[in-house]
């Protein structure tokens, strides 16, 4: 009996799950800056401060990374949004039974529905490489983020160093679907400054930049 894999990328994840475990085992990757040191940094500031940090999560989820990287300790307004209804259900229900205050809504990351200029800090999670339009996207992240304010996104990107099995798991696996391969800096608008790219692990970058006041 054979099953059938319509989606390419999942059998090349069953034959290559060891070997490339084994491979990311015995390499010699260090992050010149980790995950969770990139996070601190960024949030640092906001942290110190006494007034309430209006933030905006976009293609949210189910809002689980608010929680993950260190957003739950600021004095803050959330607002995340998604494009998916069952997303937005999932991330008010997490949101509720945390009793975290966030005001998740149904929208399209390249059509914001907010003014500019509106959030202090404005941040994505693992979406930016799929976006069909990722330069409108960007663009509308920088639009509604305040002069002066920070953003933040993660996404897929093969590190230099990789050998080749991990640069054909990357390929076939782990960036299959993206439409962007590694961190688009080309694409940002020109009103953001202090734009810093962190190779964070192997296959995933943090972008964070400022907005010029």
């Amino acid at each position: 009996m054979f099953i059938q894999i319509k989606d390419p990328r999942y059998g090349y994840l069953f034959l290559l799950t060891i070997p490339i475990k084994i491979s990311l085992a015995i390499g010699n990757f260090k992050p010149k800056k980790t995950h969770a040191a990139v996070h601190q940094d960024f949030l640092r500031e906001y942290l110190e401060s006494n007034q309430k940090v209006k933030t905006l999560d976009i293609a949210s989820g189910s809002g689980n990374s608010l929680f993950r990287h260190g957003y739950m300790n600021l004095n803050a307004e959330y607002t995340a949004v998604d494009l998916s209804a069952g997303m937005i259900v999932q991330g008010r229900r997490l949101m509720s039974k945390q009793k975290a205050p966030a005001n998740f809504i149904l929208a399209d990351a390249t059509n914001l529905p907010f003014k500019s200029n509106s959030f202090d800090i404005t941040t994505n999670y693992g979406a930016v490489n799929g976006f069909t339009d990722p330069k409108t996207a960007l663009a509308e992240m920088v639009r509604v983020t305040k002069k002066g304010g920070k953003i933040l996104f993660l996404d897929e990107q093969e590190y230099k160093a990789s050998n080749w099995l991990e640069h054909f798991y990357f390929k076939k696996v782990f960036a299959y679907h993206n439409t962007t391969i590694g961190c688009p800096v080309d694409l940002l608008p020109d009103e953001l400054e202090d734009i810093e790219v962190h190779q964070v692990y192997e296959f995933v970058y943090i972008c964070t930049a400022r907005k010029k006041a």
